[in-house]
């Protein structure tokens, strides 16, 4: 497969992997989660991992170079919440630096996603669960209540 299509298809399970994370919010809590939620530095270390992992499964267990790596993120956050993608980006740049004020927020959601996409290559579907609720606990908590 040439680099394009390892790309799309980065891109493709990356907003798979995030959707499956974020959805079903407005059926139980009657409210879907707020645009804002995806620009939280947990929210975003915590997606970072499962879009690094799609994207290196998809380049064949290579990571891609990060402006790839940057566009599969972006295109995959565009496709869940439309035009908000780059935003996202430039935000999670911002983050990254231990300087940053919200710097531990987005370490610890980087440390909760690393560990969800460990279960997941396991195949350890009790820790995916935990992980996916304590992510799932995070976001109500914080924007649903």
């Amino acid at each position: 497969m040439l680099g394009f299509g390892k790309t799309r298809l980065a891109i493709a399970d990356a907003e798979t992997y995030c959707r499956a994370m974020v959805s079903g919010f407005d059926r139980l809590h009657k409210k879907p989660v707020p645009n804002q939620m995806f620009a939280d530095p947990y929210v975003m270390g915590f997606l970072q991992q499962i879009v690094m992992h799609a994207a290196t499964v998809a380049h064949h267990g290579k990571p891609p170079k990060p402006k790839i790596m940057s566009n599969i993120m972006t295109s995959a956050m565009d496709r869940i919440v439309p035009g908000f993608g780059k935003h996202l980006v430039v935000g999670l740049q911002d983050v990254v630096n231990p300087e940053h004020s919200m710097h531990l927020n987005y370490q610890v959601g980087r440390r909760e996603g690393v560990t969800y996409v460990i279960a997941l290559n396991q195949g350890d579907e009790e820790k995916q669960l935990e992980m996916m609720q304590s992510f799932r606990d995070f976001v109500v908590r914080n924007y649903l209540t």
